[in-house]
């Protein structure tokens, strides 16, 4: 769920402080690491804007209610 990607997306921006991963020999790891991240982000927006539609989805249908 999004509490577990908010975790990996903190170990992973924790990861990328080190700055020995900006080592040449360490590009591989960076670069899975940058990959990663961006999935998490895209992930989290995803879910972010089913949750935006579902909060619309709702207050229609609460004003459809209220309307006799």
């Amino acid at each position: 769920g999004g509490a577990e990607l908010e975790k990996q997306k903190q170990q992973i921006e924790a990861a990328l402080g080190d700055q020995d991963l900006y080592n040449p020999e360490n590009k591989n790891k960076l670069t899975e690491l940058l990959q990663q991240q961006s999935d998490i982000n895209s992930q989290l927006e995803s879910q972010e804007s089913q949750w935006m539609e579902s909060i619309e989805k709702l207050d229609e249908l609460e004003q459809s209610l209220d309307t006799p």
